[in-house]
């Protein structure tokens, strides 16, 4: 019940003890009048605790309708039935998958994204998030964070146009004019199976707390951004993965800046985009956390205390880093970065999460293994867009000793 309904209900309270009370001072029956008065108090009172009733009734309902993964691991564990709320997200991940094209086989499929709309006698209808994977996975990843773009809800094989360069050109009144399209391309997406499991212990999903149900989705989140990100920074070409900044988009001996870690080395980089007319958009570095530490302590000058990397930026752009980050990429010691514009990296996401419960293969560890299978691409839309290195620390020449 409101603050107003509250107030509304005390003053006809009120109201009704005054009519009452008055009466009985008088030593007289109530009138005609009052008694009506009386009865009209009765059904606004009646009216208004209904009211609060019902909120409280779709209150709960709103709290007790939450979807839980743990809950549904643990009825296929010991196969009994799914409740309604679990079966309505299933069918809308199996949905999800049917549409974009691509086959699952787990007991468990899940929306990226879901939510359910709760009707009552109060509310018709009211919307409210069950299930949220894709923001805490987008979050999650480091190149979102620099600004890639997200392609979500893919329907099979995607063709993405680029447009580079231009062909405009000044000429005198009379010559003619010239193509200014400039040169058209594309980018193919196709639906990639990432796949990974983890272990759960049976104890673990025996809890109904909320803290674990929530450890269990960051599990899932977590496993997917990892397996995104070494896909894209890796230098092991997988024809079963996207295409990696280190392997099949760029060989890794044909770097744009490679060497000892400088201030020179890492503007060098920027030039190279710059050159490119490709300096716009969502900029900047992405290296190894290593490297990132490195930049922070190498200075831009010797005898100096300014260095390479001010908090998390160089040179005026952002300075981000993920241990998925390609090493040793040409020999010993040597660091992936990368610095661009990161809108032109696209990441298409098709259908939803299909989970393999697996009660067996660890059963004498008292363990449940749990498959994740989810269908990513990554491809960097324009190369022109980013200059890729392989630095490495500065080797410290010890100074001379000098000798007789």
């Amino acid at each position: 019940m409101t603050i107003e309904d509250i107030e509304k209900r005390k003053a006809l309270v009120n109201e009704s003890n005054t009519i009452i009370s008055n009466a009985e001072k008088e030593l007289r029956k109530l009138t005609e009048e009052e008694t009506k008065r009386l009865e009209e108090i009765k059904a606004e009172i009646t009216e208004l605790e209904n009211k609060s009733n019902n909120q409280i009734k779709t209150k709960k309902t709103m709290e007790t309708k939450n979807f839980s993964l743990i809950n549904t691991i643990r009825n296929v564990v010991e196969g009994r039935q799914q409740d309604d709320l679990s079966l309505e997200v299933m069918q809308k991940g199996a949905e999800e998958l049917r549409k974009a094209g691509v086959t699952y086989k787990g007991q468990i499929t899940l929306p990226f994204e879901y939510r359910s709309t709760l009707v009552s006698a109060s509310n018709p209808a009211v919307e409210t998030s069950v299930l949220d994977i894709q923001t805490p996975l987008y979050n999650a990843l480091t190149v979102t964070k620099a600004g890639a773009t997200i392609l979500n809800g893919l329907v099979g094989n995607v063709v993405i146009p680029t447009y580079t360069g231009s062909n405009v050109a000044w000429k005198s009144e009379l010559d003619a004019a010239t193509d200014g399209t400039g040169t058209m391309g594309s980018v193919d997406l196709k639906p990639k199976r990432l796949t990974g499991y983890f272990d759960v212990s049976k104890m673990l999903l025996a809890q109904d707390s909320v803290g674990v149900e929530q450890m269990l989705r960051n599990d899932i989140v977590n496993s997917i951004a990892v397996a995104i990100e070494k896909a894209i920074f890796s230098k092991i070409v997988d024809d079963n993965a996207p295409k990696g900044f280190f392997a099949g988009f760029n060989a890794d001996t044909n770097f744009d800046v490679a060497g000892e870690l400088s201030w020179e080395k890492v503007v060098e980089l920027e030039s190279k985009v710059d050159t490119s007319n490709a300096l716009m958009g969502n900029l900047a570095y992405i290296t190894h956390p290593s490297l990132k530490g490195l930049a922070k302590t190498t200075p831009k000058a010797s005898n100096t205390a300014v260095f390479v990397a001010e908090g998390n930026t160089i040179n005026g752009y952002n300075l981000l880093s993920t241990s998925s980050m390609a090493t040793d990429i040409t020999t010993k010691n040597y660091y992936g970065i990368i610095f661009g514009n990161w809108a032109d990296l696209l990441i298409g996401q098709w259908g939803g999460v299909d989970i393999v419960v697996d009660p067996y293969t660890q059963a004498g560890n008292g363990k449940i293994r749990i498959y994740v299978n989810a269908y990513f691409d990554a491809k960097p839309r324009r190369k022109e867009s980013f200059a890729i290195g392989g630095l490495k620390e500065a080797e410290v020449v010890p100074p001379s000793t000098g000798g007789n």
